[in-house]
C-alpha cells in the first residue's frame, strides 16, 4: 500500500491471532466517617498475543498499588497523605517503575464550594535495551467544585515538572441534574 509515498507495503499487516486481556482491581476502604480514614487499592493488567507473526504486537503486563490516609482536622478541612507504586513490563526489554508520594488538603470553603490542593514527589525509572534512566519530578494540582441548584461547575489545574520539562493540564466541567438522570 502506498499513498503519496507516505506509506509502504509494511504499513498494514494482515494476520490472524489471538489477544488475551486479563485485569483485576481490589480495593479496601476504612474509617469512611471517622477522623482518620483511608484506602488501599491494587490493580493489574496483562495482554498476551498468541498465534500471530506480527512483530509489533508485544505482550505487556502492568501492576500498581495505591494507598491513601485521610486526616479530618475539622468538619471543613481534610488532609491526606498518598503513596503510589507502579510497574510496567513489555516484551523486548522495556520496563517502567513509578513511585509517587504526596500531600494534599480538601477545604469546604462554603456549603457549596469545595477547594482541593496537592503536591507530590514523583520518580520514574525506565529500562530499555539494558539502559536505565531515572526521572525525578514534582507535581502540583488545584481544583474547585461549585455546587449549583441544577448540578455543578468544576475546574482543575495540574502541573508536573521534571528533567524533561513541564506538563500542564487545565480542565473545566459542568454537570446538570435532570429529571431522569444526570448530564
Amino acid at each position: 500500500l502506498e499513498i503519496d509515498g507516505i506509506f509502504d507495503a509494511g504499513f498494514v499487516t494482515i494476520d490472524e491471532g489471538r489477544q488475551t486481556d486479563i485485569g483485576y482491581n481490589l480495593g479496601f476502604d476504612f474509617g469512611r466517617t471517622d477522623s482518620i480514614s483511608g484506602s488501599i487499592s491494587i490493580s493489574g493488567n496483562s495482554r498476551d498475543y498468541t498465534e500471530t507473526a506480527d512483530p509489533d504486537l508485544l505482550d505487556l503486563e502492568s501492576r500498581s498499588i495505591a494507598a491513601r490516609v485521610n486526616l479530618r482536622f475539622d468538619p471543613r478541612i481534610t488532609g491526606r497523605v498518598t503513596a503510589n507504586l507502579g510497574q510496567y513490563e513489555e516484551d523486548g526489554g522495556i520496563t517502567r517503575n513509578t513511585t509517587s508520594i504526596g500531600l494534599g488538603a480538601e477545604i469546604a470553603a462554603s456549603q457549596t464550594l469545595s477547594l482541593d490542593a496537592s503536591v507530590s514527589l514523583n520518580e520514574t525509572e525506565r529500562t530499555e535495551s539494558g539502559l536505565t534512566t531515572t526521572t525525578d519530578g514534582v507535581g502540583f494540582a488545584l481544583s474547585a467544585v461549585q455546587d449549583l441548584k441544577d448540578g455543578s461547575l468544576s475546574a482543575r489545574l495540574s502541573i508536573n515538572v521534571n528533567e524533561n520539562g513541564r506538563n500542564m493540564n487545565v480542565s473545566f466541567g459542568r454537570s446538570f441534574e435532570l429529571k431522569n438522570g444526570n448530564l
